[in-house]
């Protein structure tokens, strides 16, 4: 699915969520990537919906992302009472490690920004550790803070 076309969304609570597969999510990427430039990526959850429902802004900027993957079983409940259906349940950790392993294959430079080290916490190192370790492309990935 690396086409420009946008994947089907549907509304839950007012918060767009894209109908994608991991595989199809992962694809979706890959474009973002191939395709260069910025884009914004959300895991919204049933959380994300109700906060998005109290906050406009917050709605507007979820509202706005280029993808909206299904990171919540919730969401697919909520899609089913709606009537409609969301075809997976896409876990943003997962889709995160399927695109580092597809980074490292790829040679795709990573950067990673946390406001502290702290931060940073174990999963940076780990996925640093785990995909981005061996000689040829440990220096694809990093490891920032801003102070």
């Amino acid at each position: 699915m690396q086409s420009t076309e946008a994947p089907r969304a549907i509304d839950i609570l007012g918060t767009r969520i894209h109908d994608v597969t991991m595989a199809e999510a992962l694809a979706v990427l890959v474009g973002f990537i191939e395709r260069g430039g910025a884009h914004r990526v959300v895991t919204p959850n049933p959380e994300f919906a109700i906060a998005a429902r109290r906050d406009p802004e917050f709605r507007r900027i979820v509202n706005a992302s280029d993808l909206a993957i299904p990171d919540g079983i919730g969401l697919l409940l909520a899609a089913s009472m709606l009537g409609t259906k969301l075809r997976a349940h896409v876990r943003g950790t997962d889709l995160v490690l399927r695109l580092a392993a597809r980074s490292a294959h790829e040679g795709w430079r990573w950067f990673c920004w946390a406001r502290s080290r702290a931060s940073h916490g174990r999963a940076g190192e780990n996925l640093k550790a785990q995909f981005f370790g061996t000689p040829d492309c440990r220096h694809a990935f990093q490891l920032a803070t801003c102070r």
